[in-house]
């Protein structure tokens, strides 16, 4: 007897028993929602009786849409490694004591604020951002038995000590202006400028404090941005959201250099404009918390490319000649976010 077996029959019987079919019941003009009670927009429903609405969270806890939208979130960011080259060296053995790459940082508490201005006319809202992290690093002390001597734009330590305090201290800001067009109740394409702000200083001094050198570099960063908002996963009245954004910036940077190691300190500075990419990475979950508040939790992340640091512009200038260029590397921060959305 032929078999009547069927691959394709059966994947299909497959579908229809454990896929859930979705349709989705448009409203009448001007009829509430049956799931949540408000007007304008669609239920969706499955062959397993499971009914949600097809509106945002904001519309739904709001009775319809909000005017303005506030933002307030708490950050815990860690900021990445500097690059590693050797800088401590013993004046005897001639073998390297510390790497700047081995430089502590800790995680630091920071703020953002933001609002958006809701214009559902024509689904263009306006969007203002502002982020601050508290300043990174804190000192180390390196000690040996011999002297202790190190490269410091183009010199060095004219009479070595055997223990020196080194400090770095990193800070990020941010503030931007966005348009955000809006695509369903679901995705929102950005566009605006924004405004970076990366400041490090290195300092390495003698830990009786004789000696000391000192450096900053400072880069403020001016561009313009896009990017995309998704909600692209709700839980009930829950939301799985992700929002990138990034942009290509002109960095004025600028880099100092001091040494007060004898009489006459030896002074440094130097003026850049360089190209430099700067974006930013947020996932989190939205819980609505009532009629005019979400709850925020998730990963935040920010990257910066062609920015100066601190602690590796010894390596490319020479405080006795003052020429030197730019040495450019990647910072990223990242971390949590816990914070709250307020609708009115």
């Amino acid at each position: 007897m032929k078999s009547t077996f069927n691959p394709q029959r059966l994947a299909a019987i497959a579908l229809l028993l454990f896929v859930q079919p979705v349709t989705a019941q448009s409203f009448t003009p001007g009829a509430p929602c049956a799931e949540c009670g408000v007007t304008g927009g669609s239920v969706i429903s499955d062959d397993f009786g499971d009914v949600t609405c097809d509106l945002s969270p904001r519309q739904i806890w709001n009775e319809g849409s909000p005017s303005v939208q506030f933002t307030l979130d708490l950050l815990v960011l860690d900021r990445s490694d500097v690059d590693s080259s050797p800088l401590l060296f013993d004046t005897v053995t001639a073998q390297p004591l510390f790497n700047t790459g081995d430089l502590i940082r800790e995680a630091e508490p920071g703020v953002r604020m933001g609002m958006i201005i809701f214009d559902d006319q024509c689904g263009r809202d306006f969007e203002l951002s502002f982020m601050q992290t508290n300043r990174f690093g804190h000192g180390q002390t390196v000690t040996s038995a011999n002297p202790i001597t190190f490269p410091f734009f183009g010199g060095a330590p004219a009479n070595p000590a055997s223990s020196y305090t080194l400090e770095l201290e990193s800070g990020l800001k941010s503030f931007e202006m966005n348009i955000r067009q809006r695509y369903g109740s679901r995705v929102s394409l950005i566009a605006g400028l924004r405004y970076w702000e990366l400041s490090e200083y290195f300092n390495v001094h003698d830990t009786g404090g004789g000696t000391g050198f000192f450096s900053t570099a400072d880069n403020d960063l001016y561009g313009f941005q896009i990017g995309a908002d998704v909600q692209w996963l709700r839980i009930r009245r829950s939301v799985l959201f992700t929002t990138i954004k990034g942009g290509v910036y002109y960095n004025n940077a600028d880099v100092q250099a001091r040494a007060a190691a004898g009489a006459l300190p030896l002074e440094f500075i130097d003026d850049e404009d360089e190209v430099a990419f700067a974006g930013e990475l947020t996932a989190g979950l939205l819980i609505p918390m009532g009629p005019q508040a979400d709850f925020r939790i998730g990963y935040q992340g920010y990257l910066l490319d062609g920015v100066g640091c601190a602690p590796n512009q010894s390596r490319t200038y020479d405080i006795f000649t003052g020429s030197g260029t730019l040495d450019k590397s990647t910072v990223y921060y990242h971390g949590g976010f816990i914070g709250i959305d307020l609708f009115f």
